[in-house]
């Protein structure tokens, strides 16, 4: 870290709990110098051995910045959906949202999830209607097989949207979590002019 960061630059992290748990988590690790974007420069501390340094300074403001547009969303009452599909991205989606009480996706984004809204939160209500017949013991006239059938049918529904049932209305904002593997969650939410 002594080669990476200059000795004030240095100094002021270790005056800031903050910078240092960002450093710790490794925020400050970019891509190799040939994969960074254009419009990623201004953010880049250094480069050394060939592996950009990312400026943790405007990491931390512009996660200021957000918590501060996010904290806007759910002091008015909007929701927040939480999206993130990759396998190193599931739990900490799933245990972000449960904290925050909002809705989210680990499996799978569903195509028209937002674009097709109607169409998912039907299937949301069935999947609770499913819940909601085999706790009052309705399922019971039912053979055998219907009743695999519509375990079967509910066990499939789970999977899917489980995350979602908080999601009664179109979410105020999304949070995809890595914007690559979930681009169409991306391309969704901005055709439906979602932040």
């Amino acid at each position: 870290m002594d080669s990476v960061l200059g000795q004030e630059f240095k100094h002021d992290l270790m005056a800031d709990d903050e910078l240092q748990t960002l450093m710790k988590a490794g925020v400050h690790v970019g891509h190799v110098k040939s994969k960074t974007h254009p419009a990623m420069r201004p953010f880049i501390f250094a480069t050394r051995s060939n592996v950009q340094i990312i400026d943790v300074v405007k990491t931390r403001e512009y996660l200021a910045k957000a918590e501060a547009f996010l904290q806007s969303i759910t002091a008015r009452g909007g929701l927040v959906l939480w999206a993130g599909t990759r396998a190193s991205a599931r739990v900490a989606v799933t245990e972000a949202a449960g904290k925050t009480n909002m809705p989210w996706v680990s499996s799978r984004w569903v195509g028209g999830l937002l674009t097709n809204f109607k169409v998912i939160a039907k299937r949301i209500a069935d999947m609770e209607d499913i819940e909601k017949r085999t706790a009052s013991g309705d399922l019971e006239k039912y053979t055998k097989q219907e009743r695999a059938r519509i375990n079967d049918e509910y066990q499939s529904l789970l999977k899917t949207y489980n995350g979602l049932r908080l999601l009664k209305k179109m979410p105020d904002a999304v949070i995809v979590i890595d914007t690559t593997q979930d681009k169409l969650a991306v391309s969704e939410a901005r055709r439906m002019r979602i932040p």
